[in-house]
């Protein structure tokens, strides 16, 4: 149990912060900690089914960009892995943390509402995803080829024409209202090629450590 207290401090100190700035931003804003804490799609009185749309996309984000960080740091640590390496290691790594910020920029809206609080343009967000990914593309371009990279591609075409149709505002409606279609179909498509990705890298790993220790 001794081995184990600074993992439980760390746990109890996060927890307690973390109620801790509950109450004090209740307090700043002075919203009731229940209206403050509870599903925003509850508290605004509007069919459950809202939800489930909304957030699918961020939780499709969440999933692919864990598993896939998640499957980078365990190769690290387990097969000694190294983003210099000439493999697809590099996209797991780098694609995992972009895939990860998006989830997470999806649920706090930094895009929106920080930006708009900070006065950042949100043109400059949608520069900071092209150039990351960009970066990955032409980082990972020796290897590339050794993954499902049509997925990848069609997925970024689709993120592309999302932001195109959100910052030109110049679209007819009908064509407007489906931006979030779109950004959909491109977050399905990123899921797939990075959990795609990600399993055959673990697959083949696997086997190559196998056949080095002899095992049949």
């Amino acid at each position: 149990m001794k081995k184990f207290w600074l993992i439980y401090l760390a746990a109890f100190v996060t927890a307690i912060i973390g109620a801790g700035t509950i109450y004090l931003v209740a307090d700043m804003v002075d919203v009731p900690v229940k209206n403050l804490t509870r599903d925003p799609y509850r508290a605004a009185k509007v069919p459950a089914y809202f939800a489930y749309f909304s957030l699918l996309g961020s939780t499709i984000w969440l999933i692919a960009g864990s598993a896939t960080l998640v499957t980078g740091i365990i190769a690290r640590k387990l097969l000694g892995c190294r983003l210099s390496d000439v493999s697809t290691y590099r996209i797991i790594i780098l694609g995992g943390m972009i895939g990860l910020f998006m989830g997470l920029d999806d649920i706090l809206l930094f895009h929106d509402e920080f930006a708009d609080i900070i006065g950042i343009p949100e043109i400059l967000f949608h520069m900071f995803y092209l150039i990351f990914i960009v970066s990955m593309i032409l980082y990972s371009r020796s290897v590339i080829g050794l993954t499902p990279w049509i997925l990848l591609f069609v997925a970024l075409a689709c993120f592309g024409l999302s932001s195109v149709i959100d910052l030109l505002k110049i679209f007819p409606t009908g064509l407007r209202q489906s931006e979030d279609v779109f950004k959909f179909c491109a977050i399905v498509l990123w899921a797939f090629y990075f959990l795609n990705v990600s399993w055959i890298f673990v697959k083949e790993r696997s086997s190559s450590v196998t056949r080095k220790s002899g095992i049949s």
